[in-house]
């Protein structure tokens, strides 16, 4: 009975490029999520600039990264303020939502016509937008991370 013999040549090098890939997936893979965030937040400022809404309202929009590196987890938030709702003095996040999603026709306790305002809807449509670039650069990060191996 023939003894046979099975060599693995290369296996060597292959563990050096999986270890050396994770060394660099947390530094492209934070890049890869600022990026997304920046992408993110472009798209939701120039939608809402397409749309008409005022410049005074776009600059309070605020941005805000939260991360845990220990855990791996990285959180993007971006957007305005809701606040709290308050009729004698509505807050800029509250302007913004009435500006999305529009009002019904309003009147004044005295019978006055105040407007309807219409639905623009450049939130959902921002992030339509950010999603098919941002899944763009994540596609372009895992091809980035895996050549080679």
């Amino acid at each position: 009975m023939a003894k046979s013999k099975l060599e693995l040549k290369g296996f060597n090098e292959f563990i050096q490029d999986l270890q050396d890939a994770g060394g660099n997936i947390d530094k492209q893979g934070k890049e890869c999520f600022e990026q997304c965030a920046r992408e993110t937040e472009a798209q939701l400022r120039a939608k809402a600039k397409a749309s008409g809404l005022d410049q005074k309202l776009l600059n309070k929009m605020n941005s805000k990264t939260t991360q845990n590196t220990s855990a791996g987890i990285w959180d993007f938030e971006t957007g305005w303020e809701k606040g709290k709702l308050n009729s004698k003095k509505i807050s800029d996040g509250y302007k913004v939502l009435f500006y999305n999603y529009g009002t019904p026709k309003r009147y004044t306790k005295k019978g006055a016509n105040r407007g309807k305002e219409a639905k623009t809807n450049f939130i959902a449509n921002a992030k339509r937008a950010a999603a098919k670039r941002c899944k763009k650069i994540q596609k372009d990060f895992l091809a980035n991370v895996t050549k080679g191996l």
